[in-house]
């Protein structure tokens, strides 16, 4: 499988390195009307429902909605949640885990794009638009 559409460690410059309290990303805010997001405090509300992420996991989220359907490298994705320190190779597992598991009562999902990296997908539900993912 080749990967046309990806973000790799040679875009790394692309990683945000500002606190996640005084963000003006302007595509988390459009993303989805269904979604809301507290910068201050990391939660995550969608349909009502609210999951406090970590600090790590809320920028990693934060990545993967900037970088919307595009697969991220897992050097991207370290660059991206760990700007100011070295990453412990697990560290990314954990936190892809601990978003999967707040982000159960969402419609997204992370994907593993194996011996790449990861992609942040939408779950479709009945009577909603097919959206496939070319990854996977």
């Amino acid at each position: 499988m080749e990967l046309t559409n990806f973000y790799n460690a040679d875009n790394a410059d692309n990683a945000c390195s500002d606190y996640c309290s005084k963000c003006k990303c302007p595509n988390l805010s459009s993303f989805s009307p269904e979604f809301s997001f507290d910068y201050n405090n990391q939660i995550v509300s969608f349909k009502g429902e609210r999951a406090k992420l970590s600090k790590r996991a809320f920028r990693l989220l934060c990545a993967f909605i900037r970088f919307k359907d595009i697969p991220l490298s897992v050097k991207f994705l370290h660059d991206y949640g760990w700007p100011d320190q070295l990453v412990v190779k697990n560290n990314l597992a954990v936190t892809i885990s601990e978003m999967r598991i707040n982000l159960r009562h969402t419609n997204l999902t992370i994907e593993n794009i194996r011996g790449f990296g990861y992609l942040l997908s939408s779950v479709v539900h009945e009577g909603e638009d097919v959206r496939v993912s070319a990854y996977g």
